[in-house]
């Protein structure tokens, strides 16, 4: 029989893999913009699925970007609250810049559970991409992802159609090469029963094994229809606050597999090919890397280096 501490930290290590929040929306602050809000329901569930934020003042033409949130997640994760920093300041960084924007859930239940796999919800967000760049009336969009996001996202480009309408891809600590993490549910008999527990024993986590990721990579990466597109790669190296899942997941990682945020390490994260560029490896955790305060500095500097005179 494993011990209660073994059991326990085993729970909290598969736990950590998700970077779950609870989420919530808040009233908007005086002087910030308003929640992003869905259109009309059109009873399409993926395309009913998505919010778009207020569009700033003046200049209709500045950039649209697409916001797809990691496993277990959801659009609001990018201006509610994270689960130990506070509300992200996402959505009301990139406003404050001039750009336009649109939040997406992958589900079509708008749930975070359960985990979908990458062919589902890179269909989705297909999709959804097509229906934003429509809605704003441009040609191509920036995509900001989170964790399992960015792996959506490129699937979405490289095998639902999605090519024509990406510039750029921010993957902020994507499973690129999978995390060690999510093997725990499926090499472990008792990371399988915990993982069942908690709902993640899914073939959306099984994407995020390591294994998995090794094929995908094998597969994707020969594909040349995404040639054009530009893949930026974050990572982090922080562990979290004491006492909680990602510090614990993070010191085992650390010890097992080099520098992490406590879920993926960051030579996981790093994405291979001629168009692929490393937009930072900072001291940010799995929590707060997606944060407009850490990362939209990053982000919006590749977006204006492209822009024209």
């Amino acid at each position: 029989m494993p011990s209660i501490f073994k059991t326990s930290m085993l729970a909290l290590l598969l736990i950590a893999v998700l970077g779950l929040t609870a989420g919530f929306v808040l009233a908007p602050v005086a002087g910030s913009p308003a929640d992003p809000q869905k259109l009309p329901l059109t009873g399409v569930p993926w395309l009913d699925q998505i919010y778009y934020g207020e569009e700033p003042r003046g200049d209709n033409n500045n950039p649209v970007l697409v916001f797809v949130h990691g496993a277990g997640g959801l659009a609001e994760d990018w201006w509610t609250e994270t689960e130990h920093y506070g509300v992200n300041d996402m959505y009301v960084t990139a406003f404050g810049a001039g750009y336009r924007t649109a939040f997406v859930d992958l589900n079509d239940n708008g749930t975070r559970w359960p985990i979908e796999t990458i062919w589902v919800n890179g269909r989705t967000l297909a999709r959804q991409m097509k229906a934003i760049a429509d809605h704003y009336g441009v040609e191509t969009v920036d995509v900001v992802s989170h964790s399992k996001g960015g792996v959506d996202a490129q699937t979405a480009i490289v095998y639902f159609g999605a090519a024509s309408l990406v510039r750029n891809v921010f993957t902020l600590s994507s499973p690129h090469w999978g995390t060690p993490i999510a093997d725990l549910a499926f090499k472990t008999k008792l990371g399988g029963w915990l993982a069942d527990i908690i709902g993640m024993l899914t073939p959306g986590t099984f994407n995020m094994t390591t294994v998995y990721m090794r094929f995908y990579r094998f597969v994707t990466d020969r594909r040349t229809v995404d040639d054009h597109v530009n893949y930026y790669w974050a990572a982090g190296t922080d562990w979290g606050p004491k006492r909680t899942a990602l510090r614990l997941s993070g010191r085992w990682l650390d010890r097992n597999f080099g520098p992490n945020d406590g879920v993926i390490p960051v030579n996981r994260a790093e994405l291979p090919g001629d168009n692929s560029f490393q937009l930072f490896v900072e001291d940010f955790n799995h929590d707060n890397i997606n944060m407009g305060s850490n990362s939209f500095k990053y982000i919006d500097a590749i977006i204006q280096s492209q822009a024209g005179p």
